[in-house]
């Protein structure tokens, strides 16, 4: 790690002893309801661009992990107090920028109040802790759990001698190693741009939950927490760390969700941007963060409080577009005369541009309807983009 030291409670290095200690009572610990919101951040190669920003929420109530991804080319409008911080900083200020240029601007020790005061005033969430993972402790935790197998889509070939960057990898499903895996995960120089390297850092991320709960990865983890106390940066104490462990240790992987803040890319004179669209925010943070199961109580008979039903919803009214990503000559076709016989409205057929993939995919507006075709396509992944044209897009993969 290349920037400098953000680290700010007195218990936040995963020490040997502190892990020893807590070693004794892990699994004594008892469950108490918790609602925890933390932000994610991958650094460029200098250590202070935030390339990767991630917002990961954790329900107890519904044992649900929720990632949301912000591109990184997201256009900030600086407050007076993050102008008044850099000027302090730098002897001058900005008034527009990326979001992954804030800390570069004014240090990545202010991240607090830079990219995360800018996630809190859009979301109208409190994000309690954060984490910055460099590019080395990245490829250290891949290589300390023996890698992660993935599906890469097609061939990636990209040489950026002034970023380091050498992306050499064959379409297929691969164990990636932590140099490889930072070539997937970085890849961007395709037609799908930033927009394109997040739904593969959600495919990664995927697959990576899938590893870290696999029996094989208990010989992997006191390797694990030694790579994540010397490398990983967060202001999370080891007592809030170890608050979810008592959850996580059930947590399924069905129950990891991911989602797109809402917004489209468009170029604001010169400069290409992505624009977040404000006016869907409060649908898209209601689902997210403040989703409640039926509570189980009951008085005179009665439900004390249903909140919000879990169930999916059938509307046979969505528009829906079918993307063959199979290799299997006219499958999106004949999935559209399946969908269409029950009722269904397959407005588009066509091929994925982004090549084969394995898994299905299932991109939605609202992720009630997406569930409805769960019964279909059983083992698909669901993506929430708010933005999309479609009600509902599947892509078809080979699996």
């Amino acid at each position: 790690y290349t920037g400098e030291n953000i680290s700010t409670s007195s218990d936040s290095n995963l020490s040997d002893d502190m892990l020893n200690q807590n070693d004794i009572k892990i699994d004594e610990m008892a469950k108490e309801d918790v609602n925890k919101t933390i932000a994610v951040f991958g650094t460029d190669v200098d250590g202070f661009r935030t390339d990767v920003v991630l917002v990961v929420n954790f329900n107890s109530i519904t044992n649900k992990i929720k990632v949301i991804s912000i591109p990184r080319d997201t256009r900030v409008e600086w407050s007076s107090e993050q102008k008044d911080l850099m000027t302090e900083r730098r002897g001058f200020t900005q008034t527009v920028s990326k979001l992954n240029e804030m800390t570069a601007y004014a240090g990545i020790e202010n991240i607090r109040e830079l990219t995360i005061g800018y996630i809190e005033a859009v979301l109208g969430v409190k994000i309690d802790n954060y984490v910055v993972v460099s590019l080395d402790a990245f490829r250290e935790v891949i290589d300390a759990i023996g890698g992660v197998e993935v599906y890469v889509p097609k061939d990636m070939d990209y040489n950026d001698p002034y970023q380091d960057l050498y992306i050499n990898l064959e379409q297929g499903i691969q164990t990636l190693d932590g140099e490889e895996a930072e070539e997937f995960v970085r890849f961007r120089h395709d037609k799908d741009g930033d927009l394109g390297r997040i739904e593969r850092q959600q495919l990664f991320l995927d697959a990576f939950v899938d590893k870290l709960l696999s029996p094989a990865i208990a010989t992997k983890i006191p390797q694990l927490i030694s790579v994540l106390s010397s490398s990983i940066k967060t202001d999370a104490s080891i007592s809030e760390i170890l608050e979810c462990y008592p959850y996580l240790k059930e947590f399924d992987a069905s129950d990891l969700e991911f989602y797109l803040i809402p917004g489209k890319a468009q170029y604001v004179g010169d400069i290409s941007y992505f624009i977040i669209d404000m006016d869907q925010m409060t649908d898209f943070v209601d689902e997210i963060f403040y989703e409640h199961l039926a509570e189980p109580e009951q008085t005179t008979g009665a439900v004390i409080s249903t909140w919000l039903d879990d169930s999916p919803i059938i509307n046979k009214d969505v528009t829906i577009e079918i993307l063959n990503a199979s290799g299997v000559k006219g499958q999106a076709g004949r999935e559209q005369e399946k969908l269409n016989l029950i009722g269904y409205n397959v407005i588009s057929v066509g091929n994925y541009d982004g090549g084969y993939i394995y898994e299905d995919l299932i991109l939605a507006k609202n992720k009630k309807y997406a569930e409805q075709f769960l019964a279909f396509y059983k083992d698909a992944r669901i993506i929430v983009n708010p933005q999309m044209d479609y009600d509902i897009q599947i892509v078809l993969g080979q699996h």
